[in-house]
């Protein structure tokens, strides 16, 4: 009984739930498409004169402007960042010689957050400039 569980969970972790979730987010995406063409039709059943491409627009995702893209490539990298280092600290704890796969496990999370974080920081860095000056010309565009 002990060796099946010992299968099934891993399968059901690494198999299982992958699947099920992008199921369920597939399944909400069509789902919101559906009821968005259901709208668009009756909307051109009512209303013979009305502009459907405008009417579909509306229905779209607002595109995300330069700033925002800034700020959140921001918080992901801070966050990814300090994930790294909490568990690069994390892994100082266990130094007994039993805990080296927990410890190396740790590590390997550190490292890999840690260079995320730094990706995302660049990018950030890189960028600066460039969002600045985007701001600069909306809000002269806007006066």
């Amino acid at each position: 009984m002990e060796q099946l569980v010992d299968i099934l969970v891993p399968l059901g972790v690494c198999v299982a739930l992958p699947v099920l979730i992008v199921w369920i987010v597939m399944r909400a995406a069509t789902n919101s498409d559906n009821k968005r063409a259901a709208v668009l039709i009756e909307a051109i059943k009512n209303n013979a004169d009305i502009d459907a491409d405008k009417l579909a627009e509306s229905f779209g995702k607002k595109p995300r402007t330069p700033e925002q893209l800034f700020q959140s490539r921001l918080l992901k990298g801070v966050l990814f960042t300090f994930g790294g280092v909490a568990s690069a600290i994390v892994s100082f704890f266990y130094n007994t010689p039993d805990d080296v796969k927990t410890r190396n496990m740790f590590i390997i999370a550190a490292a890999f957050a840690i260079a995320i974080g730094a990706a995302f920081l660049i990018v950030v860095a890189v960028t600066r400039k460039t969002v600045a000056k985007e701001k600069d010309t909306e809000d002269n565009s806007q006066e």
